[in-house]
Formats: C-alpha cells, structure tokens, sequence
C-alpha cells in the first residue's frame, strides 16, 4: 500500500513539472517572439547552418508582423495594397537585420536521438533594441551628410541623405525615436533645400570649329560648390558630367549649337554607388525610394560670338586681359610684370605653343610649363581674368586661372591654374589647383587661428603633388615619397620599417590589402605614364581633409577622394597620406588608396596610425 502512494506521488510529482514546463512554454511563447527549426542529428555544418537561418527567419517573421502597420509609408503605395505581397515585403526588410545586431536574442541549440533543434527567441519587451544599430547607422550617415553639405561638398551630401533616408525607412516608424531628434523627413528637407538652393550663373559662351562650350559657376548658399554631379540634355541624348572647382561645362554639337537653354538633372539618388554600403544595398528594392525634382533649366543670357580666326583675312589674335588685385607690400618688379607674363602664359597654352620663355624664371619652369602643355593641353575659359595674388613661403601666387583640358579624350573637364611668381613678376612654377571651395575654407580657417603660412605650405605640396601626376613627372613623385613610404592598394597590409615612428592600430578584419614597397609603386607608376603617352590620364582631387597628428608633431594626414580618368580606363577611390612637414622638403611615409569610397568604418585614415 505505502508503495502505491509512494508512486502516486511521484507521478503527481512529475505531473506537476510537466505542467510548470508547460506554463513556462506558454509563458515564453506569450512574450517572445520564437522561431523554431530542426535538422537531423548527422546533419554536416551546411545544414545545420541552413537550419540556424531557417529558425531565425522564422522569428523575424514573427516580428515583422508585429510592426507590419509601422512599415506602411516606407513602402510603395502600390505594394501596401496587396497585403500578401506587402506582408512579404516587411518580412524581407527584417531579413536584412544580420544575426550579429540581434544582441538582445538568444538562440537554444540542443539535441535529441535524432534531431538537431535551433531556436532563436527575443522577448517583445526587447525588439526595440534590434533597430538601435540601423538607427545609429542612419544617423551617422545623416551627420556625416551635414558635414559634407557644410564644406558645399554637394555630391556627397545628397547621397549621405538619400541613403540615410532609406535606411530610417526600415526601421519601423514607433522605433524611430531617437535623441538627436532626426528621421527620413529630416533627410527629405534636406535634399529639398540643395536642389533648391543651387544657383547657376553664366560665366562663358565660345562656339568652337564643332563645338560650343557654355561654362557656368555653381554656387549654394552664395558659395563655391566643390562636387555636384549632374546630367544634361544636348538635344540627342542626357550626358553625365560634374561640378569642377565650382564650374560647370556644357558641350553642344551639331544643330545643338542654336540652343538657348539646357535642361540639368542633379544627381541626388546615386543608384550606382548602392553595393558600397551593404545595407543600403540590401534594403535597396525593399523600401520606397523618394523622388524629387532635381531638374533646372539653364537660359544664355546672350548669343556667343566666334572665337575663331576667319579663314580670310586673318584677324590679329585678341590678347588676354589679367588684372590682379595684390596684397599690401608686393614688390614692385612682381606688381608690373606678373599680369603680363600670366597673360603671355595663358596665350600660350590656348596657341598650343610655349614660344616665349622670357616669362619664366628658370629651365624648371619652362619644362613644367612645356609638360602640362603637351599632356592636358589647358584652354583659357575666358579672355579676361581678375585674379587675386597671396604671398607664400617662396614668393607670391596667383589663383584660380580656369581652364579646360582640351587633350583627346578629356572633353567636359574643368582645372585651374596657379602660378607661382618670384619678386621680379617671373613664373617660377605651374600647378593644378586644390580647387577655389577647399583653399578658400583653408584660408579662412587659417586667418582665423592665425597659421595660414603652415596651411598654405601643405596646399603648396598637394597642388604640387596633383601637377606631378597630370604632367606625369614621375621623378618629381618619386622624390616626395619617403625611402621607406608604405604604399597600401587594395586589399592587404603589411607592416615595413618607416622612416618616422608610425604604429598601425588597423583591426584585423581589415588585413587584406596589397603593400609595395616605393620603389615597387614608382615602378608601376612609370609603367603607367609609358603606356599612356600618347594619350591621356587625369587625376582629380576633391572633397580634401587636413588633419593635424600628435600636438606637437608636424604630421599630417590628408584624405580626399581621387577620380582617375584614362583612355580606356576610369576609377574613383578614396586616398590617404600620412606626410611629415617636419622633414625639408615634406615627405610622404604613407599613401592608402580605397577602390570606391566605401562604409566609413572600413575607409583606411591617418587616425588609424600612432604618430610619433
């Protein structure tokens, strides 16, 4: 008798476990959300792994139908009303949550006789916490957007808000709040007040033997634009071009010569650039993408006149008008001669011919002079400049001389010159300019915490540097890189001795990229130059960081974005040098170059270098 009670009560005992596991079962059911899969238990690692994202699709399903109404503005209209088609959509928008930002769930893995089981569970109380990482990444782009907007580096900025839009739009509207108070509508007044913003004021109109060429300046908010990308209607078909230095170039051919208007569509969407932000890319097609009118009609305020010599009866060539206001103190020789000589320089180039050296100082000037000439082929952009000279550490400067590169291939790009003068008025140098937006933000910057002449010695050697690589000196870029200069492309680093105490705090998901030593680089270089001697290349500098290294130190990092442009080949990456102004003359110890601008996490910087 004692036995039978004895094993009564051990069945009652078990029965009331059974049933707080059940109750327990119901109470976690009841508050999290559970996705549940198996495989069988000789499963290989495939399968199991197949399983694992069979069970957590299954528990963003579940989600996904919990905050499908908070999705009902971020997807087309048309899809919202088909709600099989709209409930599929939602889900495939959770599916772009990774497993690594689901911080907050918890996957059970165990094991029976014959079966595998994977589930992943959340507790409602915490889904929020799956949305903060998109929702700091929307952020981040948007404040990055702003910054770029701030410098009128306008490419940037409208593509940052864009993508920063689409990325808010997957999160779902009740888990959008966030303390910096900003969200797809910020994003979309943003871009609103761009597009609306720019002005396009008339600068030139030449019609050429085939050709006309129209140029205008861009500005916003009354400033230099420094990137814009843009396509126009030429009466046959749109043709994609960009902002140059603040200046936009517009070609018309054949019976488009006639037109007195174009009409602009600014690039704001960048569909293009989708794949370089993984989570753009995947949310790309999921959510609805905003559309504005980013479309302008540009009028010529008069009809050109032609600029070319008629075939009888040549007329005398016009001469080019330069007036230059000076500083204070210039000296005499420099005051009366410089105009002159940058007219007679400006002459030469648009002739095709250096035939008077008198205007230069030395053999180094005339060569330079003579390399440009040969390899880009600059077209003035006007008969007439007023120019502005600045004094710099080796004599004065005059900026911003615009000009086309009228060499085969390289129609539509826009330059300026700076030229460089000693005390007498004579040309001691000729460089491609960092761009007017860029030298007046360093400029005023500078006059502002009072070191413009540090400034001014590091835009001296990135315009330097940008010549040496259009006029293809390769012996010029090979001294200003360091003996020991760390060159990093693509996809592999590896450390080598540097010439200056230079620690890489690189994470080590981020090793694979390739490493040349300097004279391998200059190797490739000059191999490069060889092959295109005959036709052309240009490398285009833009979007320009300076920043300072350790207090104390005269180590720079310098980050910009470059354009390459060849016969046969185009690119566009992201560029970082690590240069010591310490060092007479300055000496680059580290050059980093990115294909694409990628996320801002994996873009190589100088903060990524201990500096001593």
């Amino acid at each position: 008798m004692r036995d039978f009670i004895r094993k009564k009560l051990i069945i009652l005992k078990s029965s009331s476990v059974l049933i707080l596991l059940f109750l327990a079962t119901l109470n976690l059911f009841a508050n999290s959300y559970i996705g549940t899969a198996t495989c069988p238990i000789k499963a290989d690692l495939e399968e199991q792994k197949k399983a694992n994202d069979i069970a957590l699709s299954e528990m963003l399903s579940q989600i996904a139908v919990s905050v499908q109404s908070d999705f009902t503005n971020s997807i087309e209209e048309n899809v919202s009303a088909n709600e099989t088609e709209f409930k599929r959509r939602c889900e495939s928008i959770l599916k772009t949550y990774s497993s690594a930002s689901l911080t907050n769930a918890k996957l059970n893995k165990r094991r029976t006789d014959k079966e595998i089981i994977f589930q992943w569970s959340i507790p409602k109380s915490e889904v929020q916490k799956i949305f903060s990482s998109r929702l700091h990444q929307a952020e981040g782009l948007f404040f990055s957007a702003e910054e770029a907007e701030s410098k009128n580096q306008l490419e940037q900025a409208l593509r940052w808000f864009y993508q920063a839009d689409l990325l808010f739009k997957s999160v779902p509207a009740t888990f959008q709040q966030n303390q910096n108070g900003v969200n797809e509508l910020s994003c979309i007044k943003k871009i609103t007040k761009i597009l609306n913003g720019l002005d396009f004021k008339l600068k030139d109109d030449w019609l050429e033997a085939d050709s006309r060429k129209i140029s205008f300046e861009t500005l916003f908010q009354n400033k230099p634009v420094s990137s814009l990308k843009v396509h126009y209607d030429n009466g046959f078909d749109w043709i994609p071009t960009e902002v140059n230095h603040s200046e936009l170039l517009i070609w018309l051919d054949g019976s488009a010569k006639s037109k007195n208007e174009v009409v602009l569509e600014i690039e704001y969407k960048f569909s293009s650039h989708k794949d370089q932000n993984s989570t753009v890319s995947e949310i790309w097609d999921l959510v609805a993408k905003p559309k504005f009118d980013s479309r302008k009609g540009l009028s010529f305020a008069k009809e050109s006149q032609p600029k070319l010599e008629p075939k009888i009866e040549p007329q005398k060539p016009r001469d080019f008008g330069v007036r230059i206001a000076f500083e204070e103190n210039s000296p005499k020789g420099f005051k009366e001669n410089s105009p002159k000589n940058c007219a007679s320089l400006v002459k030469q180039f648009k002739d095709e011919k250096i035939n008077d050296e008198s205007i230069f100082a030395d053999k180094f000037a005339i060569a330079k002079a003579k390399d440009i000439l040969r390899l880009t082929k600059p077209k003035p952009q006007s008969e007439n400049f007023n120019l502005k000279s600045y004094k710099n550490n080796e004599g004065w400067e005059v900026r911003e001389i615009p000009v086309s590169l009228s060499k085969k291939g390289l129609k539509g790009i826009v330059d300026n010159l700076v030229v460089d003068f000693d005390e007498n008025g004579k040309i001691t140098d000729v460089n491609f300019s960092i761009g007017e937006a860029d030298f007046q933000r360093f400029y005023e910057i500078g006059q502002e915490v009072e070191d413009w002449e540090k400034r001014q010695k590091i835009v001296k050697f990135l315009e330097t540097f940008k010549t040496a690589y259009n006029s293809r000196q390769i012996e010029a870029v090979e001294q200003m890189y360091s003996d020991n200069a760390e060159i990093i492309v693509g996809k592999v680093i590896k450390s080598q001795p540097l010439s200056v105490e230079i620690k890489s705090h690189l994470p080590q998901e981020r090793i694979e990229y390739l490493h040349f030593t300097k004279q391998d680089y200059i190797r490739r270089l000059g191999n490069i130059f060889s092959e295109n001697v005959n036709s052309f290349l240009y490398y285009q500098y833009d979007q320009l960081e300076v920043i300072k290294g350790a207090r104390g130190s005269e180590i720079y990092g310098v980050h910009v974005r470059q354009n390459y442009i060849s016969q046969n080949y185009a690119d566009e990456g992201y560029l970082c040098l690590v240069i010591n102004f310490g060092e007479e003359p300055p000496l680059i110890h580290v050059r980093a170059w990115l294909p694409q601008e990628w996320s801002e996490e994996q873009l190589i910087k100088v903060t990524d270098f201990e500096i001593k």
